[in-house]
C-alpha cells in the first residue's frame, strides 16, 4: 500500500515516538519552527508538504531523520493538499 504524503509524514513522526508538540520544539531549536497546528495540517492533508519553507524542511528532515531524496520522493507525490476555498 502506498501512503499519501500526509500519511507518510505522520508515520515518520509516530515511528520516532514524537508528538506534534515535540516536532514544534525540535524544529524551533534548528531555526525552522513548524508550529504544532501546522504539523496537524500537514498530517491531515490540509497543508501540502511542499508549502513549507526551505529552513522548515531542513529542520523537519533533521528531526525525523529523513534524507533529501526521501523527502523529494514523498513530498512531491501526487496528493495535493486540500486547500481552504479550493472548491470556490
Amino acid at each position: 500500500m502506498t501512503l499519501t504524503p500526509h500519511e507518510w509524514l505522520r508515520s515518520k513522526r509516530m515511528g520516532r515516538y514524537l508528538r506534534q508538540s515535540d516536532i514544534e520544539q525540535r524544529t524551533a531549536i534548528l531555526n525552522g519552527r513548524i508550529h504544532k497546528a501546522q504539523v496537524s495540517q500537514l498530517e491531515n492533508g490540509r497543508l501540502a508538504l511542499t508549502d513549507l519553507r526551505p529552513n522548515q524542511i531542513d529542520a523537519l528532515c533533521h528531526v525525523l531523520d529523513i534524507t533529501p531524496h526521501e523527502w523529494r520522493t514523498h513530498a512531491t507525490s501526487s496528493d495535493p493538499a486540500v486547500r481552504p476555498g479550493a472548491d470556490l
